[in-house]
This record gives structure tokens, C-alpha cells and sequence, in this order.
């Protein structure tokens, strides 16, 4: 299961090995349930403290002496580290994936690949797919 409870599979592999053949059959691929769980506690304490941080940060841009600043630095350290949006990692909406994502849709990188290949978004369309018809049309289409 993913974040949302949407169960996300991965195609199975046929492996040959010393003249064996292995098929690994179809498995879930999420992120473990323990690192979604501290993401969100990040993603909550960073939302709590929000504006703290930020009231402290436009303090110390207004300070005038530099023991000033030195105080708002010390009260800005002293909030919890992973209240910090740096601390944050953006993760896949469906996977829980946390490197490889588009901003836009909030997806891995290979999530739209593999939801192209079951026809589930429309437009992406494969060269293999088209007549070579199309693809000369479409190469036409291009030319200015």
C-alpha cells in the first residue's frame, strides 16, 4: 500500500540464471511505513512552529546591533530541529518515494512511465503504437 491506501505494483521480471529461468512475480513498492510516519511528524512540527520561525527571521533581518541578531539566532536554534523546512523531503504522492519526483503532480519519476504503459493516462503515446502513417504526419506537423 502507498500513502493513501492504493496498493502500487511493479511488473514481474523473468530472470535467467545457469540456464534457469525465474520469474519474480508482481510486488508492492512502497516506502516503509516508520520513514512515512517521521515525515509527517516533520511535516507537522514544521507547520506548527511556521510562523515563529518567520517572525523570528524578519526580527533578525530588522536587528540593528549584531548582539541583537546573536540573541535572535540563539531563539531561532532553539526550536526543534525538524521543524525546519529543510529537514523535509518531497515525497511520491502514490509510492512514498523520496528522490526522482516531479513537483506538478507530486509522482515519482517512473509512475507516469508505468501508468502510460497500462493506458491509464491519455495522451502519451508510444512510437511503437503508431503506423508509420502518424509518425510521418506527426514529423510533418513539426516542420515550420
Amino acid at each position: 500500500m502507498n500513502l493513501h491506501g492504493i496498493p502500487v505494483f511493479h511488473d514481474a521480471k523473468l530472470w535467467h540464471r545457469n540456464g534457469i529461468s525465474i520469474v519474480i512475480k508482481r510486488t508492492i513498492i512502497t516506502a516503509k511505513k516508520g520513514v512515512i510516519r517521521r515525515e509527517k511528524g516533520k511535516q507537522g512540527l514544521g507547520n506548527k512552529y511556521h510562523s515563529i520561525r518567520r517572525s523570528l527571521k524578519a526580527r533578525m533581518g530588522e536587528a540593528s546591533s549584531l548582539d541583537g541578531r546573536w540573541d535572535i539566532h540563539k531563539e531561532l536554534q532553539s526550536l526543534p530541529r525538524n521543524s525546519a523546512p529543510t529537514r523535509l523531503h518531497r515525497r511520491c504522492f502514490l509510492t512514498g518515494r523520496p528522490g526522482g519526483n516531479y513537483r506538478y503532480f507530486g509522482l515519482s519519476r517512473h509512475v507516469p512511465r508505468e501508468t502510460a504503459h497500462a493506458c491509464l493516462l491519455p495522451g502519451p503515446v508510444k512510437s511503437s503504437w503508431q503506423t508509420k502513417e502518424q509518425i510521418h504526419m506527426r514529423r510533418l506537423e513539426k516542420i515550420p
